[in-house]
């Protein structure tokens, strides 16, 4: 019991790390501030030091990078106000900013973190610091594109996890060794370090490594076209990930598979993913994430016909895209920016966003990952090469696109036509909700609330977040009340997938009636105005 070690920090502190590793990193963050209060009250502050550090590491693991980049501010701070030698966690904690300030977009802030980091460990005789920081280095390396410089730090680290034989980071850098092939389209090299990564999680019980392996065997699966596979290994890893508490690949999967699914042109299921993903990136404010997702929605709108709202998603995701020098995803989004030009036949427009994609290949070096969409836009790339848009780099992504195998096409508009209802709902007698051929039962909403919020929303129109949560947790504080308010849309959302059932516009849920779905109680109502408006026709 907790009690029996309450009063000592140490003990506190080692549960915490027990607690992160086995997947709940939200109470191992309370721990390590109970840890870091007490370890201060009796002056170890070199263990307090450490406490701190790990309370930001689970913070990130929740996807609260902000959180967790001021968390570690506070113990640069304290560290630097202390009049010994910098400890050794010093270059560990510049190591942790530079990851939080990479992944929230600012490259050059956690490059300049790791760098210190890097200058820190040269007199450190610690293989295992050093290897953390040229780990988290790579990293870096790899979201600015400069996959040679990232793979010589990466090979570096692992020899010495390989040396002192950490079978995490082992796994965690085979697998990002794996990402370098898979960019420069060296499937075979990838999948087999993938794999190697996937057995080395497995086999050690590390359900977080686990999860981003399996991500990244979706990945291959989908750049080589196998997307029945690519889909099953990212339901595996989003298994895993919702076990381990990892947020931020969560909303990459959401967003990955969103992209399948509108390559496949089921644009209800890959809406509806899209814009979980996109809520999920507003809410931690990860500017990748958000940018990419932002995408994602551009190029399912202007395959829709809706083109004026996909230039809008598509310009946000090129502004936070550019901000963040995400030089691979920025590519991609000025690709589909181009087409959506393409197709409302502004020429120019589109010649001048391929002419920003090539910028982008440029300084990162390889254009493999463009290849799938290229081959959807064959016409618009053929038409800029003729007129001599892009040189010979252009010319060349067009001619692999020719030779790969052609994938789902882009349409300028498309129309889902449905014979039944998608949706059946029953609102006079006992309430029923059907889905295709499924009944919902009470366990398939996970809670009575989420169940009452889908009424809610269907029977009283659009809400804001403040509506809802003076609504259905008046007494709740603001804290507790965001992660609840997210925790019941998830559920609601996953009750009845895969239709895209509430959407969040203009600062408010709705519940989305371009659904096809019939609604009992509605055509009631609609039933008494018709017979009314019979009743004044025929008494005239």
């Amino acid at each position: 019991p907790e009690t029996s070690y309450a009063s000592h920090p140490h003990l506190i502190w080692i549960k915490g790390t027990v607690v992160t590793e086995t997947g709940e990193p939200a109470r191992a963050v309370q721990l390590f501030e109970q840890a870091f209060q007490g370890l201060v009250e009796i002056a170890e502050h070199h263990t307090a030091d450490r406490a701190l550090h790990d309370k930001a590491v689970a913070l990130r693991f929740q996807g609260h990078l902000q959180a967790s980049l001021e968390v570690l501010h506070q113990l640069l701070d304290l560290i630097d106000a202390q009049t010994s030698p910098p400890p050794d966690i010093y270059p560990l904690a510049l190591c942790q900013a530079g990851i939080a300030s990479t992944l929230l977009g600012d490259l050059e802030q956690g490059n300049r973190y790791l760098r210190q980091a890097l200058d820190q460990n040269e007199a450190s005789a610690s293989p295992f610091n050093q290897a953390t920081v040229h780990d988290a280095l790579g990293m870096n390396l790899l979201y600015s594109g400069n996959l040679s410089g990232a793979q010589i730090q990466l090979e570096r680290a692992l020899r010495l996890w390989e040396s002192i034989g950490s079978p995490a980071p082992i796994a965690v850098t085979l697998n990002n060794l794996g990402f370098i092939h898979n960019t420069r389209g060296e499937h075979p090299q990838a999948l087999e370090a993938y794999e190697r990564a996937l057995y080395e999680a497995r086999r050690n019980g590390i359900l977080r490594t686990e999860a981003v392996a399996l991500a990244s065997i979706g990945d291959v699966h989908r750049d080589t076209g196998d997307t029945d596979k690519a889909l099953a290994a990212y339901s595996e890893s989003q298994s895993a990930a919702e076990q381990a508490a990892e947020t931020q690949l969560s909303v990459y999967l959401l967003d990955a598979a969103a992209e399948i699914h509108r390559r496949r042109g089921d644009y209800v299921q890959a809406l509806e993913l899209a814009r979980r993903a996109f809520e999920w990136a507003q809410e931690h404010n990860t500017t990748v994430d958000l940018g990419r997702s932002a995408t994602t929605l551009g190029a399912i709108s202007y395959e829709q016909g809706r083109t004026a709202l996909a230039l809008r998603y598509l310009d946000q995701a090129c502004d936070l895209l550019q901000a963040s020098q995400a030089n691979q995803e920025l590519a991609v989004a000025h690709l589909h920016r181009a087409q959506a030009y393409f197709q409302e036949a502004r020429k120019q427009d589109a010649l001048a966003d391929l002419e920003k994609t090539v910028d982008c290949l440029l300084q990162l070096g390889y254009d493999v990952f463009l290849v799938p969409l290229a081959a959807q836009m064959r016409p618009l790339l053929t038409s800029a090469v003729k007129q001599g848009v892009g040189g010979q780099l252009l010319a060349g992504l067009l001619a692999k696109a020719e030779q790969a195998e052609p994938g789902t096409p882009a349409s300028a508009a498309v129309t889902l036509v449905e014979p039944e209802p998608a949706l059946k709902i029953t609102g006079f007698g006992q309430a029923r909700v059907v889905v295709g051929d499924r009944m919902l039962r009470s366990g398939d909403w996970r809670s009575i609330t989420s169940r009452d919020l889908f009424f809610f929303l269907l029977c009283q129109g659009p809400a804001t977040k403040d509506q809802l949560a003076n609504t259905f947790w008046p007494d709740l504080p603001p804290g507790k009340l965001r992660s609840t308010l997210h925790v019941t849309i998830y559920r609601l959302r996953r009750a009845l997938d895969p239709l895209e059932t509430v959407v969040f516009e203009d600062d408010r849920y709705h519940f989305n009636r371009r659904l096809n779905y019939v609604f009992d109680a509605e055509m009631f109502e609609k039933l008494l105005v018709q017979a009314g408006a019979v009743a004044a026709a025929n008494s005239a």
